[in-house]
C-alpha cells in the first residue's frame, strides 16, 4: 500500500509505504476528521475495515491501545508535514 498527500501544487505525492500488518485510516477514525491522505494499493490485499462503533469497545478495555493510535497519528502527521514541506 502506497500513502499519497495532495501538495501545494495539488500533485499526490506518495509518503509512505505500508505492509502485513500496518494500520490506516486512524486519524479521521480517532479525530472525525475528513482523510488526510490517499492508500493505493499496489499489489492484491487483503483489507479489514474497524469503525468507530467497533473501535470504542476495544479502547475502554484497553486504553493502552488508543494511547499507540495516537502515539502512529502523531508519527503520520509529522511526515505528512514533513513531505509537503520539503515539496513546496
Amino acid at each position: 500500500m502506497e500513502v499519497r498527500v495532495t501538495n501545494a501544487t495539488g500533485a499526490d505525492v506518495a509518503v509512505n509505504r505500508l505492509g502485513p500488518g500496518d494500520v490506516f485510516g486512524e486519524m479521521s477514525l480517532l479525530t472525525g476528521e475528513p482523510r488526510s491522505a490517499s492508500i493505493v494499493a499496489l499489489t492484491d490485499a487483503a483489507l479489514y475495515e474497524l469503525r468507530k462503533d467497533d473501535l470504542s469497545p476495544m479502547l475502554a478495555q484497553r486504553p493502552e491501545l488508543g494511547e499507540a493510535l495516537a502515539d502512529l497519528m502523531t508519527v503520520r502527521q509529522r511526515l505528512g508535514a514533513h513531505a509537503l514541506g520539503c515539496l513546496r
